[in-house]
């Protein structure tokens, strides 16, 4: 499983963002068996973008093989986008990105319902 969570940084020390469809980077990460594996930081290629950037986050992380993400907020449109292409959110803390990550595989996140 692939779990994208949005941050300000790249790595699994970088702080968590708030935001999902601007946040300056997301760091995939492979979960097999209950463990974090494999990490790889992307920047976001919408976060410059005027209009549109959840979806364009949205469709790039599908991309990408992300079965889920975690951020500190999604709005609709980008929620929706998430959603229609069957990929998991959840809401994630203002922690580490790992913080974030354990958090998810202790099944300590709530899920994400686009409000």
């Amino acid at each position: 499983m692939k779990v994208a969570v949005s941050s300000e940084g790249p790595g699994m020390d970088a702080r968590a963002s708030k935001v999902f469809g601007r946040c300056p980077y997301f760091v995939i990460v492979e979960i097999e068996g209950g463990e974090a594996g494999k990490t790889e930081s992307i920047p976001n290629p919408a976060s410059g973008q005027q209009r549109g950037a959840g979806i364009m986050a949205a469709q790039e992380l599908e991309k990408l093989g992300a079965n889920a993400i975690i951020s500190g907020n999604i709005g609709p449109k980008a929620f929706s986008a998430i959603n229609t292409l069957g990929i998991d959110a959840y809401l994630g803390a203002e922690e580490t990105v790992k913080e974030n990550i354990d958090a998810f595989m202790q099944g300590k996140l709530p899920k994400a319902s686009g409000d």
